[in-house]
């Protein structure tokens, strides 16, 4: 591991150094724990992702013509299930993983109470597989947040064939899908 692929972990922890409440846990999250490939972008470190996939197609959309992915790494993967299991279950999850949503919600067994995962235009299968995957583990409603606004910009939470349908029509916007569950989760973990 390059020294300069420790620095974002080295960065949060120097921010959260007097933080008991904040564990950095420098891992990919993914479908099964293990190892995988990174694809790092040296010069646009947020587009780094371990899905080929979606570095190929995403890489000849409008916006990303100058990326380049120029090295690779082999990471450790832990499953959301694990940390889980480790720390408790969330209140939220935001997953902002660059192709690696879907992955990573396979991962996941149990509903949680709200999340968040990226959706790109050009990946739009990736966003509707992440609605598929949620609609297996509970009954969930939908908002977006368009952009980096962090501001919901439906005027009322939908269902999952109302968020599939804005997807379809969304054009070029890209930004967050936030889901909610519409029932309490339970089970070991389960915060009261």
């Amino acid at each position: 591991v390059c020294s300069s692929d420790l620095a974002y972990a080295t960065v949060l922890r120097r921010l959260f150094a007097g933080d008991a409440g904040t564990v950095i846990v420098e891992a990919a999250i993914g479908g099964q724990p293990g190892e995988t490939v990174l694809f790092v972008s040296d010069r646009h470190p947020t587009v780094s992702t371990v899905s080929r996939e979606w570095r190929e197609r995403i890489g000849r959309e409008p916006g990303f013509e100058g990326v380049t992915w120029n090295r690779e790494i082999t990471v450790t993967v832990e499953t959301l299930d694990t940390l889980i299991g480790r720390f408790g279950l969330p209140d939220f999850i935001k997953l902002d993983i660059e192709g690696g949503e879907v992955a990573a919600l396979r991962g996941l067994s149990r509903p949680v109470g709200a999340l968040s995962f990226e959706y790109v235009p050009g990946a739009r299968d990736e966003a509707l597989a992440c609605i598929d995957t949620l609609e297996r583990l509970g009954p969930y409603r939908y908002n977006w947040s368009p952009g980096e606004t962090m501001r919901l910009a439906l005027p009322e939470w939908c269902d999952a064939a109302g968020m599939r349908a804005f997807i379809a029509g969304s054009g070029d916007q890209q930004g967050d899908i936030y889901g909610r569950l519409t029932t309490a989760p339970e089970g070991p973990g389960a915060r009261r």
